[in-house]
């Protein structure tokens, strides 16, 4: 079994990793390191939580000096959430090497963050919009990147940033180091790899298992109505860890006035200004509070490993959406579980979802989740072939067991 030494990484680094709690590197590291401080461009295919952004921070740490005027290493990241958690990662891993490390994006002080460049940094962490602001103003300098990593190229596309990449890739010198990371291999992100990048290795970990097995998928056909009802059982029955995914801004707000008198909450959209969005995500990380409610905003670059519970309130159309969302649970070899609310005319997304995930999600009736008490579900055949779902409860209703009706067969 691979260990981090194993890598090629040197002794600074190895502290870092040991003081962080990490023990074995991911199949992602072991993969993608030894490649990286080789030089060898990347081409990776990996999903949020494979442990990517300890892998290309590794490298960059490994592959450059720390105490530059001028930034070495240029990390693009879709959003401010994962720009920040990228910034915190780096941080922790550079305790030994001294590498500094400036986040670079929207909803924040241009002056503040300007400043911090005039300072010196080895590494900048940012937004594409922010990313080319800076450029143009004369604040940011790339003349002397080395080092470029690409995180979640999809979702940057995806969030229409096309021209502020061919913008900033234009900006960095021609010779470099190209790192790309992204969790689909779309020809828009093969054309960005051969425009781009110098006879890429390509490195696949999670092609085929977009979701963990550690995630236990169930969905419950409800009308619309009775949603709220519904949620607020469910985290009444122990108390879960868990993220509320919404469609819509005022969703989350209304969902929040009406969880805030049972359970400790909190809200992340579009509206919500940059400094509160991050005292949110670490007070959550914290476990400060128990329900995260919010938009897709969260559903990439959440990273937080202790979440029990994804709760879809709103299911999305998109199946990779669906896939992210559900991936900010069962991670870091912890199980978790997650719950969509499907109306009768979203029956259909559940098919597609279980194309895309290659893995069944099990339908639950609205009268299978209980009033009072822990549930407990356990699934067993039926000498039909069919599944019957057994449902049990720990708490006021303790002992109570009923059989539920037989749903689809495998």
């Amino acid at each position: 079994m691979a260990d981090f030494r194993s890598l090629g990484l040197n002794d600074k680094l190895l502290n870092s990793i040991a003081e962080m709690g990490w023990t074995e590197p991911t199949p992602i590291q072991i993969e993608t390191v030894p490649a990286g401080l080789s030089g060898q461009d990347i081409l990776a295919q990996a999903q949020t939580g494979t442990g990517k952004t300890g892998s290309y921070a590794l490298i960059v740490l490994s592959r450059t000096r720390s105490g530059s005027r001028k930034p070495t290493t240029l990390v693009l990241a879709p959003t401010r959430e994962l720009a920040v958690q990228v910034r915190e990662e780096i941080y922790k891993l550079s305790k030994y090497t001294g590498h500094r490390c400036i986040p670079v994006y929207g909803g924040a002080s241009i002056g503040e963050q300007a400043r911090g460049l005039r300072e010196g940094a080895d590494i900048v962490v940012g937004t594409p919009g922010r990313l080319k602001d800076m450029i143009t103003r004369g604040h940011l300098d790339l003349s002397e990147i080395k080092e470029v990593v690409l995180d979640e190229a999809d979702r940057m596309l995806d969030m229409g940033f096309a021209d502020e990449l061919d913008f900033i890739m234009d900006s960095v010198p021609a010779e470099r180091h190209t790192l790309l990371f992204s969790a689909t291999m779309a020809d828009s992100i093969r054309h960005i790899a051969l425009k781009r990048m110098r006879s890429p290795v390509e490195i696949s970990v999670s092609k085929d298992e977009p979701v963990s097995d550690l995630v236990t998928q169930y969905w419950v056909p409800l009308p619309r109505g009775v949603k709220m009802e519904r949620l607020e059982t469910i985290l009444a029955n122990g108390c879960p860890k868990a993220v509320v995914f919404c469609q819509t801004k005022k969703m989350v707000d209304l969902l929040a006035d009406r969880l805030s008198d049972r359970f400790k909450v909190g809200t992340l959209h579009g509206d919500i200004p940059q400094t509160q969005r991050e005292r949110t995500v670490r007070g959550f990380r914290g476990d400060r509070f128990q329900v995260l409610i919010a938009t897709d905003v969260a559903a990439r670059g959440l990273d937080i490993n202790s979440i029990d519970l994804v709760v879809n309130f709103d299911i999305p159309a998109d199946p990779e959406s669906y896939v992210h969302r559900i991936g900010r649970t069962g991670r870091a070899g912890k199980e978790g579980t997650a719950i969509s609310f499907v109306t009768k005319p979203e029956e259909y997304l559940i098919r597609r979802y279980e194309r895309e995930t290659g893995k069944r999600i099990m339908k639950m009736t609205a009268e299978d989740i209980p009033s009072a008490g822990t549930m407990v579900i356990d699934d067993r055949v039926s000498a039909s072939g069919g599944r019957r779902r057994r449902i049990s409860y720990d708490g006021p209703k303790k002992g109570a067991v009923r059989y539920a009706a037989p749903v689809a067969r495998y």
